[in-house]
């Protein structure tokens, strides 16, 4: 019979870490020079390839907030398409968010 602090190191050493850049995709506005930039250092600083970086075109950068039909045309829409152009999207587990975005 194993003690709890057997059971513990068990189980402990099978824990999973947490992910890394294969893992993240970088979402900004295109359209957001600062926003971009951000991203762009973010992604290097991690090496995350260029293929994971999504950037999203038409939205104002000025603007605070969006409407639903703009939001679902602009950002979920792009979100969508940078996701299904990956070769594994279902190994993204984070989206990364820069400024410029509504």
């Amino acid at each position: 019979m194993m003690g709890s602090l057997g059971w513990m190191a068990i189980a402990s050493s099978t824990a999973l870490g947490g992910g890394g850049p294969a893992n993240v995709l970088v979402i900004y506005n295109a359209d957001d020079s600062e926003g971009t930039e951000i991203a762009r250092y973010y992604a290097e600083a991690r090496d995350i390839p260029a293929g994971q970086q999504c950037g999203l075109e038409g939205l104002d950068p000025s603007e605070l907030t969006i409407s639903e039909s703009d939001y679902r045309l602009l950002i979920l829409s792009g979100v969508d398409d940078c996701l299904r152009s990956q070769a594994n999207p279902d190994d993204i587990d984070y989206l990364v968010l820069t400024r410029g975005l509504p």
